[in-house]
């Protein structure tokens, strides 16, 4: 039976309110917790109530993506404990003690089944819908209720933006993708089976896994994206008939499942150009901003440097040093000292003078590719994208009214999804 619209509307409008919350009212000391707390176990109970109960909520409508879940969500934990063996631990930055575990408890876990339990009944209500534009739309929403939409703008600092990206927007969105993919098939059992038992971990174990900020952005795509793959590639037909989907149109197209391949190599890239940008993979492609070693290099050339020992860099060798903050890339004309007292004199191709003595802690790599030309265009492009989001954000009004837009946006738009004019279809099994 179809429920009335009036709760569709009121269950968005709830979530619509809890986003603007978060963008305009950040709650100290103990209504951090208790805000939180109660605003999702208000969510949760509104939509327990629409659907006839906690029994016929919770029930998950199939126990084989329930244990798919569970194992995603082990796998998470498991890489996180190995990538701290292979970097180091420290210890938990949240408050042990009995009533701050219970007080972190509550809030993550009323927090978790609000999500879920609303996430579930917007795919629950849009299944009947295009499945890839439902799956995407819900992902997006729960990001942004999730993650700071405020980070999107804030480019002042490029690595800092980048690290944002790469830390917190990107796996955000590949978890919030993988839940959405569990909700639909299993319901809120099978997402809150995914997202607990990590989310638990992070808040009772002493110690803590700590990563790199690369590691975190490798870890927290990669795993939800295998783990949405491996979902498409295990439901069957019956699974999808199950949870109530019925306007795909080749049924068999399921096996194949090319569009979570093209997603899973997709999310593989984002990931190395990211890791690739930061040197995490040993290699670090730039782009020459500087004429200061013309002919052999010039303005919006390519440059990919490795790391390299210090004791293996010769006179004529072209390094990437850091001076302060600053990356530089010049040529190595003089190497001078033992193991103890080992610094290098580089000077541009197109410069008069040397530089200050190079030593092997300011080293970062060594020349290994130019690419000629192509640097040119990621020049313009940055050029173009900087220039407008700092009009933009110069300006406190737009600034201000675009991250007020956001969530109406969303919330339109899934409105618009959920009860627009219904097309005719036919359902091919």
């Amino acid at each position: 039976m179809r429920k009335a619209p009036w709760k569709q509307i009121a269950v968005l409008a709830l979530l619509l309110g809890g986003m603007a919350l978060r963008i305009y009212f950040t709650p100290q000391g103990l209504l951090a917790y208790l805000i939180p707390t109660l605003y999702w176990g208000l969510v949760a109970g509104l939509v327990i109530w629409i659907e006839g109960g906690v029994e016929s909520t919770f029930h998950s409508r199939n126990m084989k993506i329930l244990r798919i879940a569970l194992l995603i969500s082990a796998v998470q934990i498991f890489i996180n404990i190995d990538a701290g063996l292979i970097t180091k631990f420290a210890k938990s930055p949240a408050a042990l003690t009995p009533i701050a575990i219970t007080l972190n408890l509550t809030r993550v876990v009323s927090n978790l089944v609000g999500v879920e339990v609303s996430r579930s009944y917007l795919v629950k209500l849009g299944r009947k819908k295009n499945l890839n534009v439902v799956i995407g739309a819900v992902s997006v929403f729960y990001t942004f209720v999730s993650t700071s939409l405020t980070g999107l703008f804030n480019i002042g600092d490029r690595l800092a933006y980048v690290k944002y990206l790469g830390e917190v927007f990107l796996p955000s969105l590949a978890e919030n993708m993988t839940s959405t993919y569990l909700g639909l098939l299993g319901g809120p059992l099978c997402s809150l089976g995914y997202r607990v038992p990590s989310s638990v971990f992070q808040w009772v174990s002493p110690i803590l896994p700590d990563l790199p900020w690369g590691f975190k952005s490798l870890i927290g795509v990669m795993v939800p994206t295998v783990g949405f793959v491996a979902i498409a590639a295990t439901a069957s037909v019956s699974d999808y008939v199950t949870a109530g989907v019925r306007n795909i149109r080749n049924w068999g197209e399921l096996k194949e499942d090319k569009g979570s391949v093209q997603s899973f190599v997709f999310a593989i890239i984002m990931v190395l150009v990211i890791w690739s940008m930061t040197g995490l993979l040993g290699f670090q492609p730039r782009v020459v901003v500087s004429g200061s070693m013309t002919p052999s290099i010039q303005i919006g050339d390519i440059v990919v440097s490795v790391d390299t020992r210090p004791e293996r860099i010769s006179v004529g060798d072209v390094v990437l040093f850091m001076t302060g903050k600053t990356p530089i890339m010049h040529r190595v004309i003089e190497v001078n000292g033992g193991m103890g007292n080992l610094h290098f004199i580089t000077k541009g191709d197109a410069n008069d003078t040397p530089d200050d003595p190079v030593f092997p802690e300011q080293v970062k790599g060594k020349l290994v590719m130019t690419v000629p030309k192509v640097g040119w265009i990621p020049l313009r492009l940055r050029s173009a994208f900087f220039s407008m989001a700092k009009t933009v954000t110069e300006s406190t009004w737009a600034r201000y009214t675009i991250i007020g837009l956001a969530p109406i946006t969303a919330a339109t738009g899934a409105l618009g999804v959920l009860n627009g004019k219904k097309r005719k279809k036919r359902f091919r099994k």
